[in-house]
């Protein structure tokens, strides 16, 4: 596959992006108050008023997250969650194997997730290699509730995660399996270096426990653009530090955030990136927006030891800004974007 080399005006990105949080103050902070939880009423969708909405789990014991579902958009209103859905989960926890999907499903369960699910215009997964059965579950989860719905605009976020400990059919099986979701909507996949570089050595046939820490080989733009090729994924991303690299049929670049260092490197930062990422697909901004979003709230939550907030958010991206801005005028090109 060609794929483009596009650089873009990340000064311009940021204005449009603090223009938008201007005018959405209050759906972005009840995103980024309740992101992370397993269901989330969508504040973007035409009508919903952002001081009234309530978040609600209408599956109960958290079943969104046992089926390796980190959360769900939802546009549903309050009133249509309100789903009765009965799962005797001790069932299971008695018997010898793990819990499966098609121990899990019934018809009920099929229903409500197609409510929930139908209803959604973003779904992120859990980090697979950390997700008992998650091959299972979203294989099943793929078959019996995405497909009867025939829609093709979701939005779908998966992480692999740490892949060294996984067998080979294993993560061969779970590439089948994201790509399926392919068909029904924009599948993001997002790894960090290290996470790209045991995928990339485990499907060259290549010892992963051989990757050493710290060390980045010189042909990472092959590496990259090899995973992207081998996987039926729209977009990959791969946060390194403190700059992102995005692969797509119509973007190949590499946007480094503001000048605070290694942004994506925590657990929370990670989140706060991936939610930052999100709100951008609920804004239907493009992808580089996204990503440049997401950058900005992991970096605000990094900057401030906080969960973000639209305020904080806003001092951040106007922050960042005057720092280009001033790197522009000590010289004609700026540093901060260069093609992969």
């Amino acid at each position: 596959m060609y794929l483009k080399e596009n650089e873009i005006d990340v000064a311009s990105v940021l204005a449009d992006i603090a223009g938008n949080i201007r005018d959405f103050n209050k759906p972005v902070d009840l995103c980024l108050d309740h992101f992370g939880e397993d269901e989330v009423l969508n504040p973007f969708e035409p009508g919903a008023r952002a001081d009234s909405i309530t978040i609600d789990d209408p599956i109960p014991n958290g079943f969104l997250g046992r089926l390796g579902i980190r959360h769900v958009i939802s546009n549903a209103s309050p009133g249509k969650l309100e789903i009765q859905v009965h799962l005797d989960m001790g069932n299971n926890r008695n018997s010898k194997g793990p819990c499966r999907w098609n121990n899990l499903k019934n018809d009920a369960v099929i229903e409500s997730l197609q409510t929930i699910i139908g209803d959604s215009p973003v779904i992120q997964f859990a980090d697979w290699a950390k997700t008992d059965d998650a091959s299972g579950y979203w294989n099943g989860l793929f078959s019996d509730v995405i497909k009867p719905l025939n829609r093709r605009d979701f939005e779908f976020v998966f992480q692999l995660g740490d892949i060294t400990k996984k067998l080979a059919f294993e993560v061969d099986e779970i590439l089948d399996i994201v790509g399926d979701y392919s068909s029904y909507g924009r599948v993001t996949l997002m790894l960090d270096e290290n996470e790209a570089d045991k995928l990339w050595s485990r499907l060259h046939g290549q010892d992963t426990g051989a990757t050493i820490s710290g060390f980045r080989p010189h042909n990472t733009k092959e590496k990259y653009l090899f995973l992207f090729n081998t996987m039926k994924i729209d977009v990959l991303l791969v946060l390194c530090g403190s700059h992102t690299v995005l692969l797509s049929e119509d973007w190949q670049f590499d946007i480094a955030g503001s000048s605070l260092k290694d942004i994506n490197t925590s657990v929370y930062a990670r989140d706060c990136f991936i939610t930052g990422y999100q709100i951008g697909l609920l804004l239907h901004f493009d992808i580089p927006h996204c990503v440049a979003l997401g950058q900005a709230v992991s970096g605000t939550y990094v900057e401030n030891a906080s969960r973000p907030s639209s305020k904080a958010l806003l001092a951040f991206i106007n922050a960042w800004m005057a720092e280009l801005k001033q790197m522009t005028a000590r010289d004609s090109l700026s540093p901060l974007v260069s093609t992969v």
